[in-house]
C-alpha cells in the first residue's frame, strides 16, 4: 500500500494494516499508541504549569476549602 507523500492515509486503512499484524505486533502497536498518548498529556501538564505556574499542596487545599465554605 504504497502511498503519495501528499496522499492521507484514512483510518480504515490504518486497520487493516493492524489486522495483517501478528498478535505480538498488535500488542507492541497498543502499547506504543498509549505511550505516545502518555507523552502528550505530560506535555499538556507541563504547558499548563508553565502558563499558570504551580500551587503548593497547602494552597489548592486552602482554595477548595475556602470555595466549599461560600457554598
Amino acid at each position: 500500500m504504497q502511498q503519495k507523500p501528499d496522499e492521507k492515509v484514512t483510518f480504515d486503512q490504518v486497520l487493516h494494516l493492524a489486522d495483517q499484524l501478528s498478535p505480538a505486533e498488535q500488542e507492541r502497536l497498543v502499547d506504543e499508541i498509549k505511550l505516545q498518548w502518555m507523552r502528550r498529556a505530560v506535555e499538556e501538564g507541563e504547558d499548563s504549569i508553565q502558563e499558570r505556574g504551580l500551587k503548593s499542596a497547602d494552597e489548592a487545599f486552602r482554595e477548595l476549602q475556602d470555595r466549599y465554605k461560600s457554598k
